[in-house]
């Protein structure tokens, strides 16, 4: 019994660690069309059912991806039903492929981010979170705490650079960045 908690313990932090990057997947597949959340939790679901098949320490996310994709395409076939245009599946499953690449790189990249995130300042990192965490503007910060919008724009674009270098460092200089 002790054996298949461990396991059940390991499937929940796989299938948590990647909601994000399923998320993304299945949102890049269904751009504009309703339903993304349905979709992953209906993929949630499945890979929950479908967890005596997992073997640890294979490929989680590939296993997952393959999951969505079926997912998608279930929920491509009930909107186009619907009246709803779609993409053909050959050209969804050419941007599926793409996406995938990107989602790896995308979350070493967050790895990265959220281990230079914790090496700021407490001050710092509240106001990468005022700014970037929450619906607020930088004016509305820059009252709550007495600073000018200018400094605050100033000790932004300074921890930004922090954190692009922290991240360089921690990637290697040949890792392509996301875009601004």
């Amino acid at each position: 019994m002790p054996e298949d908690s461990e396991q059940t313990r390991e499937f929940v932090h796989q299938l948590t660690s990647h909601q994000a990057a399923l998320r993304a997947f299945i949102l890049s597949q269904m751009p504009g069309l309703p339903g993304v959340g349905d979709v992953l939790q209906e993929v949630n679901l499945l890979l929950w059912e479908k967890k005596s098949s997992f073997e640890p320490g294979s490929n989680f996310r590939a296993w997952a991806f393959a999951v969505a994709r079926y997912k998608i395409m279930e929920h491509r076939r009930h909107l186009k039903r619907d009246g709803w245009l779609m993409f053909d599946d050959e050209m969804a499953a050419e941007l599926a492929e793409e996406v995938s690449d990107n989602a790896e790189r995308t979350e070493r990249y967050l790895e990265a981010l959220e281990g230079c995130l914790s090496k700021l300042d407490p001050e710092e990192r509240e106001l990468v979170q005022k700014r970037y965490g929450s619906e607020g503007t930088v004016r509305e910060y820059a009252e709550q705490t007495g600073r000018t919008p200018g400094a605050l724009r100033i000790a932004l674009h300074r921890i930004r650079m922090l954190l692009r270098d922290c991240v360089i460092s921690r990637l290697g200089p040949d890792a392509s960045l996301p875009a601004r």
